[in-house]
C-alpha cells in the first residue's frame, strides 16, 4: 500500500509505504515535507538560525489530498492543515 500526500497544485510533498495486509491500520503524518530545505532555499528565505531552518521543513497551512493506493483501488481524502495560532505553550510541571 502506498500513501501520497499532495498539495493544492498536486505536487507530492510526502510519500509513505506500508504493508497491504488485511485489517485496520493507522498512519501518522508529522506534517513535514519529504525533502528537506536546501541551503540555497534557506538563504533565499532569509533564514539565519537552525530552528527557523527546521521550521521550513513543515508544510504550509492549506488544503492537501491524501491518496491511498491499494491495488486495484485508490482512495482520496482532503486534509486541511491550519496555521498554529497559539504558539508553543509552556506549562508548569508538578512534582
Amino acid at each position: 500500500m502506498s500513501i501520497r500526500i499532495q498539495d493544492e497544485k498536486q505536487n507530492v510533498v510526502r510519500t509513505q509505504t506500508r504493508p497491504g495486509t488485511a485489517g485496520i491500520h493507522r498512519v501518522n503524518w508529522n506534517l513535514k515535507r519529504q525533502t528537506k530545505v536546501s541551503d540555497a532555499e534557506a538563504t533565499r528565505a532569509g533564514v539565519t538560525t537552525l530552528s527557523k531552518r527546521e521550521a521550513l521543513d513543515w508544510v504550509a497551512p492549506g488544503h492537501y489530498t491524501v491518496v491511498v493506493a491499494i491495488v486495484p483501488a485508490t482512495v482520496k481524502n482532503k486534509v486541511l492543515v491550519r496555521k498554529e495560532t497559539a504558539g508553543v505553550r509552556v506549562g508548569s510541571v508538578r512534582k
